[in-house]
């Protein structure tokens, strides 16, 4: 994996927490009573742990490479692990 595909992923993963944490506290402190507030965050984590891993799992393109060479270097990994 090269350097500039994992910064752009931080970056986006980055991103993407501030536009779900932010706004999910926000409302969390001034809309959700105390009693049930954990319950809130624990149903936004989820969310962002799918988020997460979707980023995690994403393929990561090469750019010297390429699409149908990764896709045919996918198939063939995917061929022989069964």
């Amino acid at each position: 994996v090269c350097v500039c595909c994992v910064g752009g992923l931080a970056l986006t993963t980055w991103r993407g927490a501030w536009m779900c944490w932010v706004p999910a506290l926000a409302i969390a402190f001034r809309f959700v009573p105390l009693k049930y507030r954990l319950l809130y965050v624990n149903f936004v984590q989820v969310g962002f742990g799918v988020f997460i891993s979707k980023q995690a799992n994403a393929p990561v393109p090469h750019p010297d490479v390429p699409d149908t060479l990764v896709h045919a270097a996918e198939a063939h990994a995917h061929a022989h692990a069964h």
